[in-house]
């Protein structure tokens, strides 16, 4: 049912297995090498667990962003999880909730995939001044793994200024 603008599904049989009730959205593009972010918000009443799951959708069925699993309880939690795609390209990938596993209803509410641009330091679905400034702190290191290396050379300088800047204000889709 739809309550309010949210989604909360009344479970009359959670079965045993998590896999057994299911939210699925399917026909989602995922590029190889490309960060994703998956955000949801979910609450639920009593407490349990469900599993949110980025996979690919034909079988054999692989997983790309791994399994998230939510502990719910009455208070109205968002959770995130960045990713990146190493598989090879899927234009079909889907989105899937698990939901059985119990009877507890479960609240969810603004459910988001999203690419994040290059330049979007800190996933948040645009690149922004809070990424310049993530930038600026590391500003002329040298170090290998440097999230704020964007060209991959080894070192934060204007390289990676200019794929900020590239992709100012650019958000994932």
């Amino acid at each position: 049912a739809i309550e309010s603008g949210v989604s909360h599904f009344y479970i009359t049989n959670g079965t045993s297995a998590q896999a057994n009730i299911q939210l699925k959205q399917t026909g989602q593009p995922l590029i190889h090498g490309k960060t994703y972010v998956l955000q949801f918000d979910a609450w639920s009443s009593p407490p349990r667990y469900i599993q949110a799951e980025v996979v690919q959708d034909a079988p054999p069925s692989q997983f790309y962003g791994g399994a998230i699993s939510a502990y719910l309880t009455p208070t109205h939690n968002h959770y995130r999880y960045v990713f990146t795609m190493t598989a090879a390209s899927d234009f079909n990938a889907s989105v899937i909730f698990n939901l059985g596993g119990s009877t507890a209803g479960v609240f969810l509410d603004n459910i988001s995939l999203y690419y994040c641009a290059p330049g979007d330091i800190n996933a948040d679905g645009r690149v922004d001044l809070l990424d310049l400034q993530l930038l600026t702190y590391d500003w002329m290191k040298q170090q290998s793994g440097l999230p704020t290396d964007l060209n991959g050379d080894g070192k934060v300088d204007f390289g990676d200024l200019d794929i900020l800047g590239e992709n100012w204000g650019g958000a994932g889709p």
